[in-house]
């Protein structure tokens, strides 16, 4: 096995020699990366944010709570309990009424004014002092507060006058005659008789009595006329809803009355006949009105048999209950309101009563406080004649007793509570704490997105192709309505392009419906999907998922496609999945019976309204699922008298809880009288203009008929908009149709 020649190695010793001792290098200090200094400036910014957030939050908290001011004396004594005895605090409740204004306002009676006194004092004793020191919520109130308690204190515990004794007379003086003493004391008592006296004539009930009753009897009004005012309102608002069933039902769920069960449909034999029998003609006369019109003697004794059998159901069915739950919940509301009434009567009369008595006991009893408050005299000493003495010694005078006094008069209100300091020193620390914790885990979360390794990502899938027809684009799932022309002032729901009646239709309806109908012939034109664009809008506009009455008009001149725009929206809705009615009220020109070629008309709203033909009747069905079609009728007719009926307002009630949406085709704004009859019962109405240089005041004109009807406009729809040229697109596929 051959070796490969090694090459020569040095010996250790010429190693240690001919080597270099290698120097010793120190390591260079660590410097922070850019990503730490990026963390540690954003916990900052983070505590800075949560400081600033704290501070505001605390003063926040600050000025909502209820400010409280102090207000302090200093006065002598020797008994702390002195200054909120009974008699000081009933003395002082007495002084404030010579104090006025307060706020919040004095209480009623002495004794709450007591309590309020004795509830906000506060005494220390410093010294061989008293520091009184009063808390109330207004600055300007507190200390007068405080100098009607000092002073009932001083005056309480003054002590009364003690008489001196004369000196005896000198030494052979002639000592005149005592004067006749004057007994003050039996004035006053007789005084104070006179003014019981006239207070017993007054009122013989004591006064505090009167006072307690008067606060009860202000409380019980205050009370009973708020039930009297919630008593009104409902009774209001139930003669406010009349025979509405839903404002009714409305009600009934509001106030929590249980509403009547309803009755039995059929309950014997003979009305069960009769009703099949109903039923059997209704259906015979639905299959013949299609082929044999109105006006056949087959159809007029089909609808004599059907009132003849609905008159023996109308005798033979139960009566129908005169008043229901909520008509009862109103005549006992009545009741109520009568007795609230009366109780409140005579409340004010016992109030104004008692007021009365206390305003002319006012200046009486001010008085007998005045004498109750007023020292007795001094009574003369009696002089004694005694022999004069060799020597009298001149005696030393007595030390006058003192009661307490004010040393120090009642300061000026200070704020007490709540302090500044206190809401944001917590408050900035709460937030500077908070925010470093949350710029610590922001930090976190920020270097584990950022040291996450990174995946390569998908390539954008190319845009679908996009194509202009007239002025609807659509992108993917994204479609743009863009309206180039002059300022209309209300909402642009759809631009809807000239209809060319010309193209071949994709669907055919069994009737022949008119190829204008383009929602339901031609549903993968331009036009369909400028109408499902329209459709699109409207229901955003509405803001609802359904149950609304929709009104759809235009300016008087025509020529607008109203009509034909109704139609198509209503379809388009039905071809969305909601339960779709689509009622012809323009009795101006009957124009949905031609575009569904209806010619054999039988029923409508016409003979609903005027002959009482069932409605089960009258609503045609078609092809388009959920759609349902209720006419106008033939023959000439008052559209303003038939839809200004209290039967018409009933019946759009009931359909609306019957379809999700109900589209009213209405006559132009021109026609005032069936614009406000129709106004009355939508939720909004859409205007249909033809696009145009006059379209802005046309629509103007319109809008403002719409708001003297008392409606709201909930947009525009344009029609005959110019087409604009297609977009060319890189997409060899080509475009695809709207």
């Amino acid at each position: 096995m051959a070796l490969s020649p090694q090459p020569d190695t040095p010996a250790p010793a010429e190693a240690a020699t001919t080597a270099p001792a290698p120097a010793a290098v120190s390591a260079p200090a660590a410097l922070p990366t850019p990503a730490a200094r990026s963390r540690s400036a954003m916990v900052l910014t983070a505590g800075f944010v949560g400081l600033i957030a704290g501070l505001a939050a605390g003063y926040d908290h600050f000025r909502k709570q209820p400010a409280e001011y102090a207000s302090t004396g200093v006065v002598s004594g020797r008994d702390p309990g002195a200054v909120v005895a009974p008699a000081v605090l009933d003395r002082a409740a007495r002084k404030l009424d010579a104090m006025v204004p307060f706020a919040p306002a004095l209480p009623a009676t002495t004794s709450e004014r007591a309590a309020y006194l004795h509830e906000h004092l506060a005494v220390e004793s410093r010294d061989g002092t008293f520091h009184v020191v009063f808390r109330g919520p207004n600055p300007a109130d507190t200390p007068k507060y405080l100098r009607a308690v000092l002073e009932a204190y001083v005056a309480e515990g003054a002590p009364r006058p003690q008489p001196t004794p004369p000196l005896p007379p000198a030494p052979g003086a002639t000592v005149p005659p005592s004067p006749t003493p004057v007994d003050s004391d039996s004035k006053i008592a007789a005084e104070r008789q006179k003014l019981e006296r006239d207070l017993a004539a007054v009122t013989a009930e004591k006064l505090p009595a009167i006072e307690t009753r008067l606060a009860q009897n202000k409380t019980a009004l205050m009370t009973t006329q708020g039930k009297l005012r919630d008593a009104d309102r409902d009774l209001k608002a139930i003669d406010a809803a009349g025979s509405d069933k839903t404002r009714r039902a409305a009600l009934m769920k509001q106030f929590g009355v249980t509403p009547d069960a309803a009755p039995p449909l059929v309950s014997s034999p003979e009305e069960k006949e009769l009703s099949t029998q109903l039923v059997s003609f209704q259906r015979k006369k639905a299959e013949l009105g299609r082929r044999l019109g109105p006006e056949h003697r087959d159809i007029v004794a089909l609808d004599e048999q059907i009132r003849f059998v609905r008159d023996l159901l109308a005798k033979a069915a139960p009566p129908k209950p005169a008043a229901d739950a909520l008509d009862r919940h109103r005549d006992a509301l009545t009741e109520r309101w009568a007795k609230l009434n009366t109780d409140a009567s005579a409340l004010a009369e016992s109030v104004q009563r008692d007021e009365a008595t206390l305003a002319a006991a006012a200046p009486i009893r001010a008085k007998l406080d005045e004498l109750a408050l007023r020292p007795p005299a001094p009574q003369p000493f009696p002089v004694q004649q005694q022999p004069a003495p060799a020597a009298t010694p001149t005696p030393a005078p007595e030390a006058v007793a003192t009661g307490p006094e004010v040393i120090s008069s009642p300061s000026e209100g200070e704020r007490v509570s709540p302090l500044l300091a206190a809401s944001l020193v917590p408050g900035g620390a709460i937030g500077l704490v908070g925010g470093l914790v949350l710029g610590f885990l922001a930090s976190l979360v920020s270097a584990a997105v950022a040291n996450r390794p990174k995946r390569e990502s998908p390539k954008a899938a190319p845009p679908k192709p996009v194509v202009q027809s007239g002025t609807v684009r659509r992108t993917g799932l994204t479609r743009v309505v863009k309206y180039d022309g002059p300022p209309l002032g209300v909402p642009v729901l759809g631009l809807i392009p000239p209809l060319r009646l010309d193209q071949p239709v994709e669907k055919k309806s069994v009737e022949g419906w008119s190829p204008a109908l383009v929602s339901y012939a031609r549903p993968n034109s331009p036009e369909a999907e400028a109408f499902r664009a329209a459709r699109r809008a409207l229901t955003d506009a509405l803001d609802s998922a359904g149950h609304k009455a929709v009104v759809v008009t235009g300016p008087g001149d025509g020529g607008d496609g109203k009509t034909t725009t109704a139609a198509n929206l209503a379809l388009s809705l039905a071809q969305s999945g909601k339960r779709v009615l689509l009622i012809d009220c323009d009795y101006r020109g009957t124009k949905q019976q031609e575009l569904f070629r209806l010619g054999r008309l039988g029923d409508s709203l016409k003979s609903v309204l005027m002959n009482d033909v069932d409605l089960r009747v009258a609503v045609r069905t078609c092809d388009v699922p959920n759609f349902y079609i209720l006419p106008a009728g033939r023959g000439p007719v008052d559209g303003a008298d038939l839809l200004t009926r209290a039967k018409f307002k009933d019946l759009v009630s009931e359909l609306k809880a019957q379809y999700e949406y109900v589209v009213l085709d209405a006559p132009p704004t021109t026609a005032e009288k069936e614009l406000k009859a129709l106004a009355e019962q939508a939720d909004g109405m859409v205007l249909v203009v033809r696009g145009g240089a006059d379209a802005a005041s046309r629509v103007a004109t319109a809008t403002s008929e719409i708001a003297r009807a008392g409606s709201r406009v909930l947009g525009a729809v344009v029609t005959a908009a110019p087409p604009r040229p297609a977009v060319p697109q890189a997409d060899p596929a080509g475009a695809t149709a709207v």
